[in-house]
């Protein structure tokens, strides 16, 4: 999928909606636009259709989102009415009644109004390629540490979750955007609170004082420092989780 022209919650909606305009039905369309390659070239009929399930969840993530960001936008009620109104047929694509239907391609009028909502909505900044890059190989530090050091079986569960939740924020960038960075950073967090709360204080102290535990805070620190930078919010890290995290 082609990076959005803009880059907001809008912008994002009409890039996918254009990546999915093509004849065809909702089982080969969707899986292709929000899985791996391999995840959706899957031959199983039960497997294509939890696929079809996962990907139309995404979409309507991502269609409400933009719906609050158009709540939330500071237009007038009545224009804001008005664009929301001509683009409410959207949700014939967004919620099919069946899985193996033909998906109805959405129409150069709703594109265009679509166009103009990202138009209104504020733009997010963008993530550089030197910050991509860094992410990636923060990535696969942290699979070389669980591959050449004794980690934990309950930290090396995180570890995986993190690699698992980084990449997606990477990978699903034209889709979700930078915030979609924070919020992965925000589920790291979380993943390390229960795993922590698990923990009796013996075994916190092996944790935090292992090799992997130092490459999972370091990880952290990098995501949270590129979005804090790129959607202006005050560092996650820097603001109550030092406790959390024991350093």
């Amino acid at each position: 999928m082609t990076e959005p022209t803009y880059r907001n919650s809008a912008g994002r909606f009409l890039n996918l909606l254009r990546s999915m305009n093509k004849s065809g039905k909702y089982l080969d369309i969707i899986p292709g636009a929000f899985c791996s390659q391999d995840e959706a070239t899957t031959n199983g009929k039960e497997a294509k259709n939890q696929l079809c399930l996962i990907g139309l969840s995404k979409l309507d993530e991502v269609y409400q989102t933009f719906i609050k960001d158009m709540q939330r936008s500071e237009i007038g009620e009545e224009q804001r009415s008005v664009l929301l109104k001509g683009l409410e047929n959207l949700k014939t694509i967004i919620y099919p009644m069946q899985l193996n239907s033909g998906m109805r391609a959405a129409s150069e009028a709703e594109f265009s109004l679509l166009e103009v909502c990202a138009t209104i909505l504020p733009q997010e900044g963008e993530i550089q390629q030197n910050d991509i890059e860094d992410i990636k190989q923060s990535i696969n530090d942290l699979r070389e540490v669980i591959e050449k050091s004794e980690t934990p079986d309950v930290l090396k569960k995180l570890l995986m979750e993190y690699i698992r939740l980084s990449h997606d924020s990477i990978s699903r960038y034209s889709i979700y955007g930078v915030k979609g960075l924070k919020d992965a950073i925000k589920s790291m967090l979380a993943e390390s609170a229960e795993m922590q709360w698990s923990l009796n204080e013996e075994e916190k102290e092996k944790v935090r004082s292992s090799e992997a535990w130092q490459a999972a805070v370091k990880h952290l620190r990098l995501l949270d420092q590129i979005g804090s930078k790129i959607l202006e919010y005050q560092p996650m890290l820097q603001a109550g989780t030092q406790l959390l995290l024991g350093t």
